[in-house]
């Protein structure tokens, strides 16, 4: 239902130009389609967010109760 995606990064990574990093900031996808969200997952850890992830609106919500 929720999953919390952790990946490392080469720390000689260097971001995009008006890319900012921001280690602290987390954020919930939420998406039907597995792929789609996972995508989106590792697009957004790749630029040092923390990822929770939910299959459909009702998980998004909860999770979104449990962890604010």
């Amino acid at each position: 239902m929720n999953a919390l995606l952790i990946a490392s990064r080469k720390t000689d990574e260097v971001a995009p130009a008006g890319v900012r990093r921001n280690p602290s900031a987390r954020i919930l996808v939420v998406d039907d389609v597995n792929y789609v969200r996972e995508l989106i997952a590792s697009f957004l850890i790749r630029f040092d967010f923390q990822v929770d992830t939910a299959a459909d609106g009702v998980a998004g919500w909860e999770a979104l109760q449990v962890q604010s």
